[in-house]
Formats: structure tokens, sequence, C-alpha cells
């Protein structure tokens, strides 16, 4: 982690998503492994009971020290660009929340800002649609579908 930010595994988790990915991509292995070994095995079953407990059921042991993880695509994705209020370079198609790229709290946003960014964008992107949609032609007729068989 430190070729990508001297701030290590505390850096900012868009950072670390995308380190893990390009290390992934540049090694072509299949995960990186958090090594916690560092730490007793009380602090792991007390803070994370669940991730405890389904790693044993897979094998995976804390005294191991190796914890294998990969990137949430939530975390480095980007996204549609949208220009305000959420339109797309492609005429009548909107992007609102995951999908978007707004800027409003980037790529590192935590899941309650993006839901806040949904339904505020969602919002704004209604008022849009119904704005625009009487000035909007009807696409053509499309032909009539035939079966070619």
């Amino acid at each position: 982690m430190g070729k990508f930010d001297p701030r290590k595994e505390l850096a900012p988790r868009d950072i670390v998503a995308r380190a893990i990915d390009h290390e992934m991509k540049r090694l072509g292995i299949d995960c990186v492994y958090l090594d916690i070994s560092h730490k007793p095995a009380e602090f792991i079953t007390g803070h994370f009971p669940t991730i405890h407990a389904r790693c044993r059921e897979l094998g995976i042991r804390h005294d191991t020290g190796a914890y294998p993880c990969c990137a949430g695509c939530a975390l480095h994705l980007r996204g549609g660009v949208g220009r305000q209020p959420c339109r797309t370079d492609i005429p009548g198609l909107y992007a609102v929340g995951e999908v978007a790229c707004t800027g409003l709290h980037g790529a590192n946003r935590m899941a309650s800002n993006s839901l806040l960014e949904c339904l505020v964008y969602a919002s704004q992107a209604c008022e849009d649609i119904l704005r625009e949609l009487p000035l909007t032609p009807m696409p053509p007729e499309l032909p009539e579908w035939t079966n070619p068989r």
C-alpha cells in the first residue's frame, strides 16, 4: 500500500480499493490478503463475529494472518458522467445513485451519502424529465417483428 498512499491501509477506501484492484490485475491474482495477525483472536471474534464465523466455515483461520479480500466495485467505480440534473451524454438517459458521477461525494462516499444523493438527484431528474418530455419527439415507429425461422 505504501507505493499508492503514505497512509497505507489507513488511506481512504477508494484509494485502497483501487490499489487492491491494481495489484490483482498486475499480478493476475484473484485476491489480496488482509494481514491482521498482529491483533489477538479475541479482537476479531469480538468486533467481527459474523465475518469470523463465516471465515471459519470456509477454513480461513485468524492465526494464519491471511484473510482473502478484493475491492468492492462501488468503491472505485465512477459511473456514468452526469450533468445536472442527472443527464448523461445520451439524450433521454439519466444517471442516478451508484451509477452516477455527480462529484457530490466522490468515489469515497459512504452508503448513507449515496442514498441521500440518490434521493436528491432522482427528484431533480424527475423534474427535468417532466419539463423536457413535452419537447421530446417520439421515437420513430418500429417495424413489426417477424420470426426469422
